[in-house]
């Protein structure tokens, strides 16, 4: 009885029109169910939603998808070509789509490295047990706890030197380097006043005094460049490379197109279709992202960080040769070949990203 007046209570909130797509309940045939729009899928209810169906709906799409998608994280690491097979074979259902995971394992890398990107291109701040308290004649002096080369390990940030006794000292080394004299050489005078004027002064401040004194270096370039070098060296290099870290992620996701080129030229008679190689490639780097998250999450001291990222490299090229061997069904030798064709192509166009990259940085930092 309880639920038969449930039945009721529901055929009551049934509308004669979808309220998503406007598709009319009316046009069906009699005795064909109303339950959900055949055109959408909304179930057909009116518009009031309980609190209880609100919480029992993002709490099921939640867990589908987290379903999915670790089922899909461990079908990636542990079984190497597995999902790349499987998608392409059709089966799609059980597995979060490759663009999906690719996304989601590029968002927690690029956030783990640019946070740490970020951490090293900050100043840093010494703790107070990192300070040393000194008693002297002139009084109490405190000083961090660093050696004369990690002072100076700190100060390669900046890409010039920012006061103007060490700029002569550096020019002076430049002047017996490369023999000659920069207060004879007018370019050289006015690259190192343009140095000093950056250092003190805003950009654009700094642009107008270059102006006002004639200074050659505007007559061989564009105001705008001049302008992007001035801010460069005044902030430290520190925006231009925050922009270039936030724009890395762009980048891959640009450049996996131009990848798939690659394994659609090394596979070219293997009869696969380009969205095959590419679905490939979004498996292999979300693999790789994640590998360099576990990375950035377990090791917390930065100078095992790069130690422990390159122990991931022979990991990744085993990997890397199962997922092709599973993928593509090739022989070993045939797809270790294959693997050496993609060893060397792909740093040489990852090089000529982040050449762009950095360039585009430059330009709109």
């Amino acid at each position: 009885m309880f639920s038969k007046r449930k039945e009721k209570e529901k055929k009551q909130k049934q509308l004669e029109h979808c309220f998503n797509c406007e598709y009319s309940f009316a046009a069906q045939s009699e005795g064909m169910p109303t339950n959900f729009c055949p055109s959408c899928g909304q179930e057909n209810t009116d518009k009031n939603v309980s609190l209880w169906e609100l919480i029992k709906d993002a709490v099921g799409n939640l867990f589908s998808l987290d379903s999915k998608l670790f089922s899909s994280i461990f079908g990636l690491i542990l079984s190497p070509g597995k999902l790349s097979h499987a998608y392409n074979s059709g089966q799609r259902v059980r597995y979060v789509s490759p663009i999906r995971l690719y996304l989601f394992a590029s968002l927690v890398y690029f956030t783990l490295f640019s946070t740490s990107a970020i951490d090293f291109l900050e100043p840093n701040i010494p703790s107070a047990d990192e300070l040393s308290v000194e008693f002297g004649d002139s009084g109490v002096s405190i000083q961090p706890n660093k050696t004369k080369e990690e002072i100076a390990a700190d100060a390669l940030i900046n890409l010039a030197p920012k006061d103007d006794e060490a700029l002569d000292s550096t020019f002076a080394q430049m002047e017996d380097e490369l023999g000659f004299d920069s207060t004879r050489n007018s370019e050289m005078a006015d690259v190192k006043r343009m140095i000093q004027l950056a250092n003190k002064y805003p950009p654009d401040q700094a642009l107008d005094s270059l102006k006002a004194e004639n200074n050659i270096i505007l007559e061989r370039s564009s105001d705008f460049l001049v302008k992007q070098v001035l801010k460069l060296q005044h902030e430290g290099g520190v925006g231009m490379m925050r922009h270039f870290f936030s724009s890395l992620p762009i980048m891959m996701l640009v450049m996996l197109p131009l990848y798939a080129f690659i394994l659609t030229i090394l596979y070219l008679f293997s009869g696969r279709k380009y969205i095959e190689h590419l679905i490939f490639l979004f498996h292999l780097h979300a693999l790789i992202y994640l590998l360099f998250s576990v990375v950035f999450l377990l090791v917390r001291n930065g100078d095992y960080i790069q130690t422990a990222l390159l122990l991931m490299v022979p990991i990744i090229l085993i990997y890397t040769l199962m997922a092709l061997r599973r993928t593509y069904k090739q022989s070993y030798f045939m797809t270790f070949i294959k693997m050496l064709g993609i060893i060397i192509t792909y740093p040489i166009m990852l090089l000529f990203g982040l050449v762009i990259t950095l360039g585009t940085s430059f330009m709109f930092f």
